[in-house]
């Protein structure tokens, strides 16, 4: 169910994740106004931690930058942790300044699902 908070810089939240991503915590990294002066959109830069690239695989990856909506954010976290310094420290300032450089977009589905997006990204074709 959406939800709404206050989201700020430096928070570290739980999501409702897959099973096999157990234990992945969010982090807001930075927010900012991005498009035209009417049409203007918050969009909140965040990594990802300890995503399983195959099941419940032990290898498991980390994303520096992810740009996502509010929306995103309000379908996905449950809970703010109370521990944020467990957070890995994970540089997202290039993969920011590489979006920027590409005027990319950004997500607007599940964290959940950007996960999902994110394995099948890494997943490895058989050498068979």
């Amino acid at each position: 169910m959406a939800q709404t908070n206050a989201y700020q810089v430096g928070q570290v939240w739980t999501y409702d994740t897959a099973a096999e991503d157990s234990g992945s915590l969010i982090k807001i990294q930075a927010i900012e106004m991005v498009g035209p002066e009417d049409k203007q959109q918050t969009i909140y830069h965040i990594s990802m931690s300890d995503i399983a690239l195959k099941g419940a695989s032990q290898d498991r990856i980390n994303a520096g930058h992810l740009p996502v909506s509010r929306e995103t954010l309000d379908m996905s976290v449950t809970s703010l942790t109370s521990n944020p310094q467990d957070f890995p420290d994970l540089d997202y300032r290039t993969g920011m300044a590489e979006w920027r450089r590409a005027n990319g977009g950004w997500f607007t589905i599940s964290l959940q699902d950007i996960a999902g997006v994110l394995r099948k990204s890494f997943a490895r074709v058989p050498t068979d």
